[in-house]
């Protein structure tokens, strides 16, 4: 069982006010087309978007590899998630292609069984 820290509440919080900042933003530039003058065909509903989004996905996000990243680090500290990502020949998750994603989450779920 790994121990929730101050820094992983943070975290998830932060994660998730940037998850609804981009929501937001996405719907706002879908619902009005980018034509200046046009009025919105609807306001934003909050927690919509990010349920709709989920629908639409294709595979896993950047956030869900730093969440997976981050469960590494509660419980084998930094030097375990560095492990994972010179794995994938890369020092900072940024640099990650989307399509490694999967793997990446993968190759931590491994690092956490042992």
């Amino acid at each position: 069982m790994s121990k929730r820290t101050p820094f992983s509440e943070a975290f998830e919080k932060i994660q998730a006010a940037f998850d609804d900042l981009h929501d937001a933003l996405t719907e706002l530039g879908t619902t009005n087309g980018g034509d200046e003058g046009e009025e919105p065909e609807s306001k934003p509903k909050r927690g919509k978007a990010k349920a709709a989004r989920k629908k639409k996905d294709k595979g896993p996000t950047i956030e869900d590899v730093r969440a997976s990243l981050l469960k590494v680090i509660e419980e084998h500290g930094n030097d375990g998630a560095t492990e994972v990502l010179e794995d994938f020949e890369v020092n900072k998750v940024s640099e990650l292609e989307s399509e490694q994603f999967a793997d990446v989450i993968e190759a931590c779920e491994k690092y956490l069984e042992g």
